[in-house]
């Protein structure tokens, strides 16, 4: 079976009620073994938001079988980080300037069998 190209996107519109103290707030994605994207937020005068109101798109090639394994044991990552005053996009450039807020786990596993979209020939 051929690889396929797939796009996975992600959009953050804000970060509400979050009860620790930060400095700037982002929201990480980790799927699978890729690199992890971050998005970065702006805080509000309300000190317990984060609105962001962008997101990042992410292009990989795996085979149908392949996508649809891992997804099914796999979830999706995400973190709410602060990450201080540095606005690098390669995680393993701020690494020990981030303090993880909270985290979620989001089970992909459906769309791992809806993956593929028909197309004409």
């Amino acid at each position: 079976m051929s690889e396929q190209l797939y796009c996975l996107e992600f959009f953050v519109e804000s970060v509400d009620q979050i009860c620790v103290p930060f400095t700037a707030g982002a929201v990480a994605f980790r799927l699978l073994d890729y690199p992890t994207v971050m998005v970065y937020g702006k805080q509000t005068a309300d000190e317990k938001m984060v609105v962001f109101g962008c997101g990042k798109s992410c292009l990989f090639k795996l085979t149908h079988s392949v996508l649809e394994n891992m997804l099914a044991r796999v979830p999706l990552y995400c973190m709410f980080v602060d990450v201080a005053s540095n606005n690098s996009t390669n995680i393993s450039n701020i690494s020990s300037h981030i303090r993880l807020l909270g985290t979620a786990a989001i089970d992909l596993n459906c769309f791992g069998k809806q993956s593929v979209i028909p197309h004409a020939n």
